[in-house]
């Protein structure tokens, strides 16, 4: 069997290849930290860490750094999407009015053609891991965002948002922009006067040892 070095945090080893390569696929993706394509779009960072080209079109993944007042307008795209939070926590909105606050270590996945939206109140940037399945989102990115300058959040900026050029584009690979019927403004006023949805199993996880203490 056939078999590659792979160079770790210090150290080599020899893995095979078929364990590296996985299905489909002829080379394995390997990227650090602040390592990819580094976009700037929406007034957040999208770091695009493996492409559809890369893994034969069985996904994209995206690292996000979202600010404050930042997010996703509604949406629906034809692949699933699964949204982990790593820093920070995110409001999530799924179809007419289900509202979901999602922090660190918490997993939301949406089927395709899931009506969702994205919008950060917390007050500090937050930071996600968007995985796509099949790929091809990061197609999206790479032609909606501008290479970002810094890997960082860009500065903040006064101009509006062109929706019209993010919807355009968005139709070319296979989303719909839907700012409505939901108004992210309007839900977030009634979500803060609501109580917070079922956590996901890993926060209920640390609520029980939270009260088990």
């Amino acid at each position: 069997m056939a078999s590659k070095q792979v160079s770790g945090a210090g150290e080599q080893k020899n893995i095979p290849s078929d364990v590296l390569t996985g299905y489909g696929s002829n080379e394995s993706v390997q990227r650090r930290h602040n390592e990819g394509v580094a976009l700037w779009m929406l007034g957040g960072l999208y770091e695009i860490k493996a492409s559809a080209k890369e893994t034969n079109g069985e996904m994209s993944i995206v690292e996000a750094t979202i600010p404050d007042g930042a997010g996703a307008p509604m949406h629906v795209h034809n692949c699933g999407e699964a949204i982990f939070v790593l820093e920070g926590s995110l409001r999530l909105y799924r179809g007419d009015n289900e509202v979901f606050d999602a922090g660190p270590g918490d997993l939301v996945y949406y089927p395709k053609g899931t009506l969702e939206g994205v919008e950060n109140v917390s007050g500090k940037p937050a930071r996600v891991l968007l995985i796509y399945s099949p790929g091809g989102m990061d197609d999206f990115f790479a032609e909606a965002g501008e290479p970002a300058k810094a890997r960082e959040i860009p500065p903040a900026s006064s101009e509006p948002f062109d929706l019209d050029r993010i919807t355009e584009i968005a139709a070319r690979h296979g989303m719909e922009v839907r700012p409505k019927p939901v108004d992210l403004g309007a839900s977030l006023a009634s979500a803060r006067h609501s109580a917070r949805p079922a956590l996901t199993r890993a926060s209920e996880g640390r609520a029980e040892r939270r009260a088990e203490r």
